[in-house]
């Protein structure tokens, strides 16, 4: 346990000193609002009022993949694992740490950007509409973000860069799956592949259940590649 909580407070400082990883907190933020203030100019009903759990995924998956990339990137770039694994003995406390801040930051900042788009879509949509619906939208809108991160910061790790670790989930999400389901259509392939997943979670008007099936499978395969993350991290030579 103290082994972990050093991990914890030395992951905290370092994050809270590196203004990139805030700059990307904000834009997160600042393009959620700005979609949020978009439809004041449109014709927005009441039945558009969920949407203020959700506007904040507009480029939240992209950016949360860069923050959870950026997690690891710096003891990427400039090769410091092995000072970080000497001063941290055990390297899952160091790893988990890491991911721990990480989703942490995702589900504050999910929490802001619904709070605040919410206020914004309720005046653009002449009333408000607190009900089950927008809570499960600002539920899985944060489990998004928060897997998207996830992803960002494992596909790094496993790949021991940075870059990939934004661009892979990035292609994978906008080219890779798109591709898949062009040339072979199928809802059971779509069924499977974690962005598609991802988007449906947070689509407005899908039955609840269906929702959070969906939101499953992508934080199934966050999961899966965080695990995989871990052993790699714990058995790669420094």
């Amino acid at each position: 346990m103290e082994g972990m909580r050093r991990a914890v407070l030395f992951e905290v400082r370092r994050v809270t000193s590196v203004g990139s990883t805030w700059i990307l907190l904000g834009l997160i933020f600042l393009v959620g609002l700005a979609t949020s203030l978009n439809q004041l100019r449109g014709e927005t009903s009441a039945a558009d009022f969920p949407l203020g759990a959700v506007n904040h995924l507009t480029a939240g998956g992209v950016v949360a993949a860069a923050v959870g990339a950026s997690a690891i990137g710096a003891e990427l770039r400039w090769n410091t694992l092995r000072a970080l694994y000497t001063a941290f003995p055990r390297r899952t406390d160091i790893v988990l740490a890491k991911v721990g801040v990480v989703v942490v930051l995702l589900v504050a900042l999910s929490i802001v950007c619904t709070v605040v788009d919410t206020v914004v879509t309720s005046v653009a949509a002449g009333g408000t509409g607190f009900d089950g619906a927008w809570f499960g939208l600002g539920t899985r809108s944060a489990l998004v973000l928060v897997c998207w991160g996830v992803i960002g910061f494992s596909v790094a790790a496993l790949t021991r860069s940075q870059v990939a670790g934004f661009l892979v989930p990035v292609a994978v999400a906008y080219i890779v799956e798109i591709g898949l389901l062009s040339i072979f259509p199928s809802n059971t392939l779509a069924s499977v592949l974690p962005f598609i997943n991802a988007s449906e979670a947070t689509s407005v008007g899908i039955p609840a259940v269906e929702a959070f099936e969906r939101a499953a499978v992508f934080g199934g395969w966050a999961v899966v590649l965080l695990v995989a993350a871990v052993v790699v991290l714990r058995r790669r030579d420094a």
